[in-house]
């Protein structure tokens, strides 16, 4: 087993134990007839009764019978949750199925997979066939993988193409459901799997809304389907990316696919027009805790596409393989470790002490430093170690600049301590397993400062200021180019780190030393000077994307100036300011 443990099994186990939605609705539709109860009469029976029968208290389902409505009691449909503030429930006058949306207390959570609705109306039928099209997509990933945890119908690199789309497919579907839940128009209308509505919607983009992921996330989990994913990150050896990018692109594609789906379930989503709740939270939280066991993977095939990428570049390896995809896949890969491990610090301690494999040792490039570095440390400082020097156009530029920004962020994740879980509870079970209960944000930044992380911060800040220097006609965003943009997230970014970094006074010297106070004043003017401007009319093309990458900007200098604080003299010259700028700093 990849990761310890036996995944289908345990995948199986779990699958087991679920009630059915067959089950559920044959009952639904038996306890109508032969009681002759009403529809919404037959659905709270049938709650009821499968409460009492998984010893689950079915207090609030029977508390809510008197609503007379086609409602969804933890598992709504995504289309009656985006219509529950419009739509009210009237228990004297008897409604059609599918026209009243009331929102009830949760159910416990032994129901929370099952779609709760008539299995009649028009909105549960619906349900049922976006619900039937995600557990096949499930299904279909489960069938690649075997009892130990390897992937079984992907090991030929001559394997049918067609299987590939599928699986892409598959892990498509999986992602956009865990992350937004269904797509439903303004009108309350749903997009079933062939994107066939059930009314006209004249303008898709400006009335699409989005559901509720939790019935897919309940699924996904209860389904123990996160251990299946866990297995395809083995679709690709670390070891040999370039031979395997060549000889199959696909599992290059799938592997990038899998890392997107992963990074949609394990983040929480901060998309306005989708209906996060608390349930999602911390369902999204207990995930995060369960695919602690792959971040060493995570980490290995970090490591060895930045090894890929050097090869390509410098030493012309691999001429067929797509530099382009190369680094998107890695920027890819940060993006999923900082998913994996915001808000678990248990992930991140996993994360930085992740083992390198004796062919990927070496992958770290940054010749300054004889410190053995863990494995998570190694693979960061590998990818801010890569420049311009490793990429030749514009567009590899671009790509380049948001490699490192990702790489900034996560080392601003690794060394920040942000889970403030209670270690008792169910969703901490994994800190509490490994024995985490204090922050480690301290020590991961003295890794990173022992393996030489301060410099390159520094040289990344100093080149992206450089760059980003406003001209006579305006500020930062006198040029909107994607360019200018990704150089400023980057630029805030390496502040951020830098900031995290700057924990005690050895630190804080090394980096006034390599000249980080010039850069963070340069980044703090440069802020708030075109923040004065647009204020005052003088920038006119800024939007509120720029204003807000300015804010961010100007957080980060001062975060970083606040932490440098810590040493007295810093602090006086700062307020005494300096002769050889032309105005006090």
């Amino acid at each position: 087993s990849l990761f310890g443990c036996n995944c289908n099994a345990m995948a199986s186990s779990s699958s087991d134990a679920l009630l059915s939605q067959d089950l559920f609705d044959e009952t639904v539709l038996e306890n109508e007839e032969c009681f002759d109860l009403s529809p919404d009469d037959a659905l709270h029976e049938t709650i009821d009764q499968f409460c009492q029968q998984l010893g689950a208290s079915s207090s609030s389902s029977s508390s809510s019978a008197a609503a007379g409505s086609d409602h969804h009691v933890v598992a709504p449909s995504p289309t009656s949750v985006a219509n529950s503030s419009s739509s009210t429930a009237n228990a004297a006058t008897t409604t059609p199925l599918s026209e009243t949306a009331t929102e009830l207390p949760p159910p416990p959570a032994v129901l929370s997979h099952l779609i709760l609705s008539h299995p009649n109306s028009s909105e549960g039928k619906r349900d049922r066939i976006n619900r039937n099209q995600f557990q096949n997509s499930l299904t279909l990933l489960d069938e690649c993988v075997n009892t130990d945890g390897t992937l079984k119908n992907l090991e030929n690199d001559h394997a049918d193409s067609n299987d590939g789309e599928k699986v892409l497919q598959a892990l498509v579907d999986i992602g956009r459901r865990c992350q937004v839940g269904d797509i439903v128009n303004s009108e309350g209308t749903k997009k079933n799997d062939n994107n066939s509505e059930t009314k006209k919607d004249t303008d898709t983009t400006k009335n699409t809304n989005y559901g509720n992921p939790f019935p897919y996330l309940a699924i996904f989990q209860q389904t123990s389907s996160i251990y299946t994913l866990m297995s395809f990150l083995s679709v690709f050896n670390p070891a040999q990316c370039i031979s395997a990018a060549e000889t199959n692109p696909m599992r290059l594609q799938i592997l990038r696919a899998t890392v997107q789906t992963l990074s949609s379930i394990l983040s929480n989503n901060n998309n306005a027009t989708a209906r996060e709740d608390e349930k999602c939270v911390t369902l999204r939280a207990e995930l995060r805790d369960l695919f602690i066991p792959a971040l060493g993977r995570l980490v290995c095939l970090i490591g060895g596409i930045v090894k890929t990428i050097n090869k390509h570049e410098t030493d012309g390896v691999g001429a067929g393989v797509d530099s382009t995809s190369l680094v998107r896949t890695c920027v890819d890969l940060l993006q999923l470790g900082i998913n994996a491990t915001r808000g678990c610090e248990s992930a991140k301690v996993a994360f930085v002490q992740s083992v390198l494999s004796s062919e990927l040792s070496t992958v770290n490039n940054n010749k300054g430093s004889n410190v053995t570095k863990r494995g998570g440390v190694s693979v960061i400082l590998s990818c801010l170690s890569l420049r311009g020097n490793n990429f030749t156009t514009n567009n590899s530029l671009n790509n380049a600049t948001l490699l490192l920004t990702e790489a900034c962020q996560l080392l601003a994740s690794l060394c920040r301590y942000d889970d403030f879980r209670d270690p008792s509870s169910s969703t901490s079970g994994a800190m509490g397993a490994t024995g985490v209960n204090t922050s480690s944000a301290h020590d991961h930044a003295m890794e990173f400062h022992r393996a030489g992380g301060a410099p390159l911060l520094i040289d990344i800040a100093r080149h992206v200021l450089s760059e980003s220097a406003p001209s006579d006609e305006g500020g930062l965003n006198s040029d909107m180019s994607s360019g200018v943009v990704a150089n400023e997230r980057l630029a805030a970014a390496v502040l951020t780190a830098l900031r995290v970094l700057a924990v005690n006074d050895e630190i804080i010297q090394t980096m006034v030393a390599l000249g980080v106070l010039p850069i963070v004043t340069r980044a703090l003017q440069f802020g708030v000077s075109t923040a004065v401007e647009s204020e005052d009319g003088g920038a006119a093309g800024t939007s509120g994307a720029g204003r807000a990458r300015n804010q961010r900007l100007v957080a980060a200098s001062l975060g970083l100036l606040r932490n440098l604080c810590g040493n007295d003299e810093i602090k006086t010259n700062l307020c005494l300011g300096s002769s050889s700028s032309s105005s006090p700093s």
